[in-house]
């Protein structure tokens, strides 16, 4: 459905982080959001998308006859989300990410607060019956 719009409008209130924006960026769809909570985190006013004040209807009328306006407006903006939604929401992208913070996490070793291990103990001797320990 996101690709079908011109412009994707969030005008949230409080937004934690809009996956919308994540997913309306990664499809090249230009985004105009409140100035709230995370959206400011996933949004760069006029260079990925266009921001406004949180129960601003003018800002918000303003901002989409800005992009109906300029065309040009609208590709950069559309362009530029796409390029970032790429680097940022990649899913394969992503989990390369994670997982070098955890090697390199791991690599610090266990730290002034790791909870104590355990010594690994052996299995229980295998109950009677013909599968083993599930006694079956």
């Amino acid at each position: 459905m996101i690709a079908a719009v011109d412009v994707l409008v969030q005008p949230s209130l409080i937004d934690s982080f809009g996956r919308t924006i994540g997913e309306a960026m990664f499809l090249g769809t230009p985004v105009v959001a409140t100035d709230a909570g995370g959206i400011r985190e996933a949004v760069e006013p006029g260079g990925d998308g266009l921001l406004f004040p949180s129960g601003d209807h003018e800002a918000l009328a303003g901002a989409l006859l800005a992009l109906a306006r300029d065309p040009g407006l609208r590709d950069r903006l559309a362009e530029a989300g796409r390029r970032k939604a790429a680097n940022l929401f990649d899913l394969p992208l992503q989990t390369q990410r994670i997982e070098a913070v955890m090697t390199a996490a791991l690599a610090l070793g266990p730290g002034p607060y790791a909870l104590p291990r355990a010594p690994l103990q052996p299995p229980a001797p295998a109950s009677a019956g013909r599968h083993g320990a599930w006694g079956l």
